[in-house]
């Protein structure tokens, strides 16, 4: 995710400090989302505790930097099986290499 987003997805953000990735539905609530890499963006610290604080403004810029993408993940997670653990180490490893 990191490597998609290549820095803070929030336009106009300069800042390369503390690089996080946030899951766009929380993986506890969510987790069947928990692995997916659709389910999660990059913000800088800031950002991430701003949106953490202001979960109607995080769904707002999820909606505003991607419409539909919201709805869509909470029905993918609706017709998901279980992760299988293993299948997502293996394609994390693919990826990673």
């Amino acid at each position: 995710v990191k490597r998609r987003d290549a820095g803070c997805v929030v336009e106009g953000c300069r800042s390369w400090h503390w690089m996080e990735w946030a899951h766009i539905h929380g993986k506890g609530a969510h987790p069947r989302l928990r692995w997916d890499p659709d389910n999660a963006v990059t913000l800088c610290k800031e950002h991430h505790g701003y949106f953490t604080r202001n979960p109607r403004a995080w769904r707002d810029f999820i909606e505003e930097r991607d419409p539909g993408l919201w709805e869509e993940l909470l029905e993918r997670e609706r017709a998901a099986p279980r992760p299988d653990i293993g299948e997502v180490i293996t394609n994390f490893k693919a990826v990673a290499a």
